[in-house]
């Protein structure tokens, strides 16, 4: 049986989280890319899109990519990160990454509504 709370095995275990984001991280960022000009055809109008999707569709694929890049930056930081060392930029915190991640499931099930 394994010993969660073994100090080597939560180190392994936080590792391959860290790895295991980085990689979606990756794949998801890889996704935005390819799809990229089906997102400038729904905003230039070429495609016939109901216009209550394109809110949630935005909304789900930005957040998305906001919370997966604020996780991946929190995991990497290991130094404390002072409000003067980001010129000015307000500090990424755990309640921001997880109104992102909200924001994202409660605009995937809005579109997922809206469609059905």
């Amino acid at each position: 049986m394994v010993n969660w709370k073994n100090p080597h095995v939560m180190a392994t275990e936080a590792l391959d989280f860290n790895n295991v984001v980085h990689v979606f991280c990756g794949l998801y960022i890889w996704e935005l890319m390819v799809s990229f000009y089906f997102e400038i055809s729904l905003i230039q109008g070429k495609r016939k899109v109901g216009w209550p999707l394109v809110l949630p569709f935005f909304l789900c694929r930005y957040g998305m990519l906001f919370a997966l890049v604020g996780l991946v930056v929190s995991l990497n930081v290991s130094t404390k990160v002072t409000r003067s060392s980001l010129s000015s930029l307000p500090p990424i915190n755990s309640s921001a990454l997880q109104v992102a991640g909200n924001t994202t499931i409660a605009s995937a099930s809005t579109s997922l509504m809206i469609r059905t």
